[in-house]
């Protein structure tokens, strides 16, 4: 289970709606220290998105929470974000290269054509992606853990010295 920080911004019986941010990556990333993967983060921030949820540890709204999302949630969306816009990018540049050639235009304009397919087929396949969601998917699956400060387990980042959350 994949876990990410959220807060309560509403609540309504025993469901609450909990705002999950965007993530740049580990704290280590953050901090310029880790993989990188922060820098990329950054660079691609997205809005913050607002889920339903049972509320199975009594949350108050306002407050900090951990939502667990699913290792296959987080498969599917790094598919429909990632795998597919580059699989069908890779397709626009081939298409394109191959319409090119058949036109027989100079080896420069071959190049640009066939980035021109890359990038349009991958950016279809994002803006696609973007507009069916209409929320996180596999929302049943996600589940509030617990609320923010109250970690089961605390051990020490190795490659930072940071303190990070380790589930049993």
């Amino acid at each position: 289970m994949i876990e990410q920080q959220g807060k309560i911004v509403q609540l309504s019986e025993n469901l609450v709606r909990v705002r999950i941010g965007p993530s740049t990556g580990c704290s280590a990333c953050d901090a310029g220290q880790g993989c990188g993967a922060g820098i990329f983060g950054r660079l691609l921030r997205r809005k913050a998105a607002t889920v339903r949820l049972l509320n199975v540890i009594g949350a108050q709204e306002g407050q900090a929470v951990t939502v667990g999302i699913p290792e296959s949630v987080f498969l599917r969306l790094l598919m429909r974000f990632y795998l597919y816009p580059l699989c069908t990018g890779l397709a626009g540049a081939v298409i394109g290269h191959q319409m090119a050639v058949r036109s027989s235009v100079e080896p420069a304009m071959v190049d640009l054509i066939s980035v021109l397919g890359a990038v349009a087929l991958a950016g279809l396949t994002l803006w696609i992606s973007r507009r069916v969601s209409t929320g996180m998917p596999g929302e049943s699956g996600m589940q509030l853990l617990r609320i923010a400060g109250n970690a089961p387990n605390e051990r020490e980042c190795p490659s930072v010295g940071q303190s990070q959350t380790v589930l049993k």
